[in-house]
C-alpha cells in the first residue's frame, strides 16, 4: 500500500468513527425527544384541566408572576448562562402555547 492510501484509508477511519460518534449522540437526543414529547403530552392533558377550572371560576389566562418564578426555578437547572438562556426561551414557547390554547378554549365556549 501507498503512502497516500494509506493516508486515504486514515482518513476514512476517521470520517467513519466521527459519523459513528455523531449518529450515537443523535440517538441520544432521539430519545430525549421522546421523552420530553411524552412530557408535554402530560403538561397539555394539565393545561386544558386548568382552562376549564379559569374558565368556571373566570380566572385570567396570564399569570405573569407564576411564569417568572417558574422561570427563575428552571434556570437553576442550567449548567451556565447559556443553557439557563436555552431553557428559558424554551419554556416561553410552552408558555405561550399553553396560553394560546386555553384562550382558545375559552373562545369556543364564548368565555375569555
Amino acid at each position: 500500500m501507498t503512502k497516500s492510501e494509506n493516508e486515504l484509508e486514515t482518513v476514512n477511519d476517521q470520517t467513519e468513527q466521527k459519523k459513528s460518534e455523531l449518529a450515537q449522540l443523535r440517538a441520544e437526543i432521539d430519545k430525549l425527544d421522546s421523552e420530553i414529547a411524552l412530557l408535554l403530552a402530560s403538561r397539555y392533558e394539565l393545561v386544558q384541566e386548568i382552562g376549564k377550572r379559569k374558565s368556571v371560576h373566570h380566572i385570567p389566562v396570564l399569570d405573569p408572576e407564576r411564569e417568572k418564578n417558574i422561570i427563575a426555578k428552571v434556570r437553576t437547572k442550567a449548567k451556565d448562562e447559556n443553557c439557563a438562556n436555552f431553557i428559558q426561551k424554551i419554556f416561553e414557547q410552552i408558555f405561550k402555547a399553553s396560553r394560546d390554547k386555553q384562550v382558545d378554549d375559552m373562545s369556543s365556549k364564548g368565555q375569555r
